[in-house]
């Protein structure tokens, strides 16, 4: 699979969604790829509270440094078939994992997971499409 094809602007669709926590006003993720790099922003809105988490990482499981982000400090990618995984962490412990997976070139999927310490605990999956 080509990282390119989640290239572009994806909008969290919550009728489609399955979130065990209640779903954001909206949520949008802005992802770009240069030089086999990853670009991913992701804007959250929650009430009146905006958050912005960014990552410029590769997809060959190193980690990399994450901005904004409440839960992780940084996070490794890597492909997988028509998934990419994520693994996130904060002060070097594991604190979520994420798979994000192409369904159709137009709509993704992101299972997300909480870590606490030997347990994960599965959060829901999200469902995000492209904009067109």
């Amino acid at each position: 699979m080509q990282l390119g094809q989640f290239s572009g602007t994806w909008v969290f669709v919550s009728d489609a969604s399955n979130l065990k926590t209640p779903p954001p006003n909206s949520w949008v993720q802005y992802i770009s790829l240069e030089n086999d790099r990853l670009h991913v922003r992701e804007e959250i809105v929650r009430g009146t509270e905006t958050s912005i988490v960014e990552v410029n990482a590769a997809a060959d499981s190193t980690f990399y440094p994450v901005a904004g982000s409440p839960i992780a400090d940084e996070i490794a990618y890597e492909v997988s078939g028509n998934a990419i995984n994520g693994q996130g962490r904060k002060g070097g412990q594991n604190t979520f994992r994420e798979v994000i997976a192409m369904l159709t070139p137009d709509r993704v999927t992101m299972e997300l997971f909480l870590q606490m310490g030997d347990k994960e605990i599965p959060l829901g999956t999200d469902h995000f499409d492209r904009q067109k």
